[in-house]
């Protein structure tokens, strides 16, 4: 039963993390600070393997990796490679 309760608030996480970074794909976040790299559009059904979520946009590729249930880690790669 506590297995699907952990289940259950990493996937409220994982859902959280893929609106946030639809609101980016959206562009409500800007791309004009010379520190923020826009990730483009989002092109590609996101891949689910294990913890981790991967997807691709027309600029770079952004995996979220659920390591515990506090902590996440998000990549991103122009090329892909991590």
């Amino acid at each position: 039963m506590e297995n699907i309760k952990y289940k259950g608030k990493v996937m409220k996480k994982v859902v959280f993390i893929l609106n946030l970074t639809g609101i980016m794909l959206f562009g409500f976040i800007s791309d004009s600070y010379s520190d923020w790299t826009y990730i483009g559009e989002y092109i590609d059904p996101y891949n689910v393997e294990g913890n981790t979520v991967t997807f691709k946009c027309t600029n770079a590729v952004v995996t979220i990796e659920v390591c515990t249930v506090d902590i996440l880690r998000i990549r991103m790669s122009p090329s892909g490679n991590f």
